[in-house]
């Protein structure tokens, strides 16, 4: 509830207190020696019996007997005697005439003032609802009668009421003029009291629907059914020119008045949250509950019928309903002392009105009537005021720390987003960035503003983006979208892009989004999902490397055979040359014999059998079957420095050796040099193999160690040569590093640890 709609809901509530302080000068209430009464509950005593044992049946201070007990509504006749001289006394101080005596009490359902003198009788009658004259005899909402101080000089004076209920008011008396003005302020009073009932009975109702509140839905039905009451008890809605509508006007105001308890205590228990701070309280609630419901039905069908029962209850009515709402406040109070003080604050004029009801119904003489007359509308409306003022009160803390864990959670979320891999984006109608957060590392100029796709488009292109295109101007989603950055050389980056439409219309609230999405930076799944399937791809080349060294090797051994057969039978036709061809011929199928068993060994995981040697021996022997190979442009060179190197196996560096001098070859285009040096730092040997060839530019060099990379387009690359190398050295616990640069040649420096020894560089 707003500052404002506060102000004027709590201004509205107060001018019907104020306007009960604006009555004239000329009123005077009888006093309770002025008045006497009593009830004839059957009604059939005529006026010349009373008259004649008045003495008898009207005694001082026999008021009393108006406040309550009315067995039969329909029958049952109040009878007061007024005293006549307080009205020529009054009269006598100028009073201009006629005197009007009044008895505003909506309960009354019929009146009739019977002045006798001697043998003259004069009546006046005045009726709530008839068939007739809708709203009284004279138009009036309560009894009203003119008298003539000349008349009453000679006659006695007495007042007959057959009410709905107990009667709580007394006679008053004014001039014509004062009544006029009171009979008018009490018009505009009911008038705005109704007006401002109606506006708060709204205001809780709509507010207890949009909210789905429960308590504000008691609370609206306890406005709306006294709303009702009140345009009962003042005739506003008139059933008396229907079949039976004053029968059916009594019985809806009988069962309004039970329903209206029911809405009190249910409210209270609401507000009070007795089901769950006082369990045994709740139980009582239960129990009243359900009487109160039965109540009401037999309320309305005892009016309908005129029975007269259920209006005998209405008092005791009063007290449970005030014990009630005591009893669970005082419940709830160690568990809940904020609501149940604020409950006690907000609702005291109403219990306190109600207090002063329950004197009026059981000790009269203490109740003071000219207060308690307008207590239970005033009190009401106050408690409203309160009430609206506790609940802003309480709205406005609530709100306040609502704001704040709002607050806590965006700054959570933004924390954790920001520390993610991942960033939010939502675009508008026109396809502007109305909303990034988190890190969009792989797209950092993503920024407010931008046009979403066009920035992706940039990015990678506008093929790869034309999918998200799509998507975001169709309003459909798509997920898992990966695009690979182009505009990063150093690095294979991939995103991947997830995107929903916004369906809710939040997008009117907020920023005018209309799709919002995700970012992901997946080049490590990527590159994962790369290696994976170079895995596979080199256990498949593996497999059929293994069955093609298998099938040369069954070729090698003809050669190497039949080879010492020719050099038996030609030994003495003394041709030297035909002699060292055939030994270049032994030496080199025995040499590719080894290299083929080396790689059988590698393929059936046999490497272990392979005979372990330093690192210097087995680069010397695996040199010497490199070289027969080599183009006769190439010099090769193997510098090994003495120290303690670590054990490898022959084989192993013949596959390392012959990759790295196969690249170099390559790079130089068969024309430079090579150099492999070798020596001991601490307890790491450090392995150099140098060429002079063309180098390579950044870019490339970064992803020479990856499997199937190759820059050799004539098809004579397969891109796993350094793979290999790699996979081999990481067997010895070892590490490699490629340094090059174009027009400066390559360094390929291997560095491997003696076993159980640290790396100390």
């Amino acid at each position: 509830m707003s500052g404002l709609r506060l102000l004027v809901l709590l201004i509205l509530a107060m001018l019907p207190l104020s306007s009960c302080a604006t009555r004239e000068a000329r009123l005077s209430e009888l006093l309770v020696s002025e008045v006497e009464s009593f009830v004839d509950p059957d009604g059939s005593l005529p006026i010349g019996e009373i008259d004649a044992r008045r003495d008898q049946l009207f005694q001082p201070g026999r008021s009393a007997a108006s406040r309550f007990g009315l067995p039969r509504v329909n029958r049952t006749t109040v009878w007061m005697k007024i005293d006549e001289r307080a009205i020529l006394a009054l009269a006598g101080r100028g009073w201009s005439e006629p005197i009007v005596l009044m008895l505003e009490d909506n309960q009354v359902r019929e009146a009739r003032l019977v002045l006798v003198g001697g043998d003259a009788l004069q009546s006046q009658v005045w009726k709530k609802l008839n068939e007739e004259n809708h709203a009284g005899e004279d138009g009036f909402r309560y009894p009203v009668f003119l008298l003539d101080p000349a008349d009453l000089s000679h006659g006695r004076l007495y007042l007959s009421l057959r009410a709905e209920g107990p009667i709580v008011g007394s006679p008053r008396i004014a001039d014509f003029q004062s009544f006029a003005s009171i009979y008018d302020g009490g018009t505009r009073l009911l008038t705005l009291v109704i007006g401002v009932r109606v506006a708060i009975f709204a205001y809780i109702l709509a507010l207890g629907l949009s909210l789905k509140s429960r308590t504000n839905l008691w609370l609206a039905g306890f406005v709306g059914v006294t709303l009702l009451l009140i345009a009962l008890n003042n005739t506003i809605f008139d059933f008396a020119a229907l079949p039976g509508g004053v029968a059916f006007t009594r019985g809806l105001t009988l069962g309004a008045t039970f329903l209206v308890h029911l809405c009190v205590i249910g409210f209270a228990a609401r507000f009070l949250r007795v089901h769950s701070r006082a369990p045994a309280v709740f139980s009582v609630y239960v129990v009243l509950g359900n009487l109160f419901i039965a109540g009401t039905v037999a309320a309305t069908i005892d009016g309908l019928f005129d029975i007269g029962i259920m209006p005998e209850l209405v008092p005791y009515l009063r007290i449970a309903v005030l014990l009630f709402t005591l009893v669970a406040a005082a419940a709830v109070l160690p568990r809940g002392p904020a609501r149940a003080c604020g409950f006690f604050l907000a609702w005291t004029p109403v219990m306190g009105a109600v207090v002063l009801r329950v004197l009026q119904d059981f000790a009269p003489l203490w109740a003071p009537q000219t207060i308690s007359n307008g207590a239970m509308l005033s009190g009401t409306t106050l408690s409203l005021a309160l009430f609206a003022v506790i609940s802003s009160i309480d709205v406005q803390r609530r709100e306040a720390r609502l704001k704040a864990n709002v607050r806590h959670n965006a700054e959570r979320f933004k924390a954790f987003a920001e520390i993610g891999t991942d960033a939010s984006w939502e675009v508008d109608g026109t396809g502007y960035i109305s909303f990034v957060a988190g890190n969009p590392a792989p797209l950092a100029r993503l920024k407010l503003g931008d046009a979403f796709v066009e920035c992706i488009e940039r990015a990678t292109s506008p093929e790869a983006a034309a999918p998200v295109r799509a998507a975001i101007a169709g309003r459909f989603p798509f997920d898992d979208v990966r695009l690979r950055l182009s505009d990063n050389p150093n690095r294979e980056a991939w995103i991947s892009l997830s995107g929903r439409p916004i369906l809710d219309r939040t997008h009117a609230l907020f920023g005018g989004s209309v799709y919002r999405g995700l970012i992901r930076d997946v080049s490590d799944e990527v590159e994962r999902e790369s290696r994976r399937l170079v895995e596979q791809q080199v256990f498949a080349l593996g497999q059929l490397a293994g069955s093609v060294a298998h099938e040369i090797n069954n070729l090698l051994h003809p050669v190497i055979n039949l080879t010492k057969r020719l050099r038996a039978r030609r030994s003495s036709a003394g041709d030297p040359e035909g002699a060292r061809m055939l030994d270049l011929i032994d030496q080199s199928s025995r040499q590719a014999a080894r290299v083929v068993s080396e790689l059988l060994q590698t393929m059936r995981g046999d490497r272990g059998k392979d005979v372990a040697r330093p690192l210097s021996v087995a680069l010397e022997q695996a040199l010497d079957g490199i070289r027969p190979a080599l183009p006769s442009g190439v010099a090769i060179d193997l510098v090994c420095e003495p120290g303690l190197y670590p054990p490898v196996r022959v084989g192993d560096m013949l596959q390392v050796l012959g990759n790295l001098v196969s690249n170099a070859v390559h790079a130089m285009d068969g024309h430079g040099a090579i150099r492999i040096h070798l020596v001991q730092t601490g307890r790491v040997a450090k392995m150099t193999v140098a060429d002079t060839g063309q180098g390579m530019p950044e870019h490339v060099r970064m992803r020479a160690l990856q499997p199937f990379f190759s820059t050799k387009t004539d098809g004579r690359g397969t891109g796993i040569g350094l793979y290999i190398v790699q996979r081999i050295i990481g067997d010895y616990n070892g590490r490699i590093a490629i340094d090059s640069a174009p027009g400066t040649g390559t360094s390929v420096t291997i560095l491997i640890p003696n076993p159980g020894e640290t790396d100390d560089d």
